[in-house]
């Protein structure tokens, strides 16, 4: 009896010293990672998780690593993590976003659109997973289906990224018209988008507008975009 106690109190003393370590190891992790120092997190954040007291706890860090190592570009060991994190946990469904970018990144399209599609299937309304499919839809050249995700996003618009995004993919399908109204958007809420500037003056063109054209694109190459003085070569000389 005298030894079960003596094991039972070694190893409840052992359990408040990993709940202690746990503690300062995931803090630390967090102030890197706030900084952006996601290597020195992924350490810290590894380390809490061996000693991880409880199974919420391993689930925590696992899910902590796949989103770090994300940032830090390690896409292939961030789906590891976030596997093992879903398969743990399925319903904490962000971690199906985080597993979907990392894919998309790898060119993993077939893999990114299902865990995008489970997040819209089994999470609330969020405007950001319809952006990220509506870019991977793009990505493949589906610009109608494209246009259809970014525009759930429109009324949250507030730099201009969402009509840009739909005035290149109108501009892909040739609507020229309609492409220089949402690029009009764009500029209106953020006059440095130099790729507003650029596409409007390309769709300019093909409806004969070309002072106007010439003056976006001269702008478009003013902000950076220096794409544009190719086609200036070509049209804006004569």
């Amino acid at each position: 009896m005298k030894k079960l106690i003596t094991i039972f109190l070694t190893l409840m003393s052992f359990y408040g010293y990993a709940q202690h370590n746990y503690g300062e190891l995931n803090e630390k992790a967090h102030e890197k990672a706030n900084v952006g120092d996601y290597q020195g997190a992924i350490v810290d954040i590894n380390n809490a998780y061996e000693i991880a007291p409880t199974e919420a706890d391993s689930f925590y860090c696992l899910s902590a690593m796949g989103q770090w190592k994300y940032e830090n570009k390690d896409y292939i060991d961030a789906i590891k993590h976030l596997d093992l994190a879903i398969k743990m946990s399925p319903e904490y469904i962000p971690n199906f976003v985080w597993r979907g970018l990392a894919n998309y990144n790898l060119g993993n399209y077939e893999k990114a659109m299902q865990d995008y599609n489970y997040f819209i299937d089994n999470g609330k309304e969020d405007y950001t997973i319809y952006f990220l499919r509506g870019n991977l839809k793009e990505t493949l050249e589906d610009y109608k289906g494209a246009i259809l995700d970014y525009g759930k996003g429109l009324k949250f618009d507030l730099d201009g990224e969402v009509h840009l995004r739909i005035g290149i993919c109108k501009f892909k399908l040739h609507d020229y018209k309609d492409a220089i109204v949402d690029f009009d958007s764009v500029i209106e809420l953020n006059p440095k988008t130099s790729q507003a500037f650029y596409y409007r003056g390309l769709s300019k063109i093909t409806v004969d507008e070309i002072e106007g054209a010439c003056y976006d694109l001269s702008k478009a190459g003013e902000l950076g975009y220096f794409d544009a003085y190719d086609i200036i070569k070509k049209h804006c000389n004569n």
